[in-house]
């Protein structure tokens, strides 16, 4: 199956976020993260392949006390990467292309 992966999460992105909201992704995350015992003052964390930042927006609420040294995001998206412009802190994050993403 041949397909275009930007244009999939361009042109379906209402339809991914719908899903993702139905089954509480975006909460289970976030408690996630809150009861990880490996989260610890001065972690560097990249989410690669970030979406539309769950995982980041959780992260970004870490228990009390916790800061990171250094936070990253990319995706291929720029649809999704939109959903970045309200992410509060040092977040970085940017589009990127994966060598080999593209289908001749």
């Amino acid at each position: 199956m041949d397909y275009d992966i930007k244009k999939l999460y361009t042109d379906k992105l209402d339809a991914y976020l719908s899903f993702s909201s139905f089954f509480r992704y975006p909460q289970g995350l976030e408690a996630f993260f809150k009861s990880f015992e490996r989260l610890r003052e001065g972690l560097r964390i990249l989410d690669a392949g970030c979406g539309t930042g769950f995982a980041s927006f959780a992260l970004e609420s870490p228990p009390a006390g916790l800061h990171f040294q250094a936070f990253q995001a990319f995706n291929l998206t720029p649809a999704t990467l939109a959903s970045f412009s309200c992410l509060p802190g040092q977040a970085e994050y940017c589009q990127c292309a994966i060598a080999g993403s593209q289908r001749a």
